[in-house]
């Protein structure tokens, strides 16, 4: 099964990647937009990445500060991601080539699919530690009957 490649410097791949990156900002800030940056700015992007992603990652600023309203962590991680993708990069693109174009649209779905099982793990963690948490209040709650029962015992007898 094809992965998220995050060593890859090829431009056309890490652009397509960083639009995924920047689409998942923005619905992290924005959970019930109409329509997306990636409706918006999709086409144009895979064709002229320069233009469009430098617009969007200054877009992303106030996002960002949104998101970090409700969690700073979640914030940092999510622009520190951004960074390192960039960092990746020379520099972006003015034109991708028919070929570069098809990477673009791979490492966009890579990234998706990755941050995807990522959220889908971390949940499932989250629930996991939950249960783990109600078993062990579960499992003290019959001593603490039983403690409870003995006392009034003793008030009885």
């Amino acid at each position: 099964v094809p992965q998220l490649n995050p060593q890859s410097t090829e431009p056309g791949y890490v652009c397509g990647r960083i639009m995924a990156m920047l689409e998942a900002i923005q619905r992290k800030a924005m959970p019930k937009v109409n329509t997306t940056i990636t409706d918006k700015y999709l086409s144009t992007a895979v064709v002229s990445p320069q233009a469009v992603l430098t617009r969007l990652r200054i877009g992303a600023r106030p996002h960002l500060r949104t998101i970090a309203r409700t969690s700073e962590p979640a914030a940092k991680a999510m622009d520190n991601r951004l960074r390192d993708t960039f960092d990746l990069l020379d520099t972006i693109p003015a034109h991708l080539s028919t070929e570069q174009q098809a990477l673009f649209v791979l490492g966009y779905d890579h990234q998706r699919a990755h941050s995807a099982r990522a959220a889908a793990e971390a949940i499932k963690a989250r629930e996991a530690s939950k249960e783990l948490a109600a078993g062990q209040q579960a499992d003290a709650l019959p001593e603490a009957v039983v403690e409870d029962a003995d006392a009034s015992d003793d008030t009885l007898w």
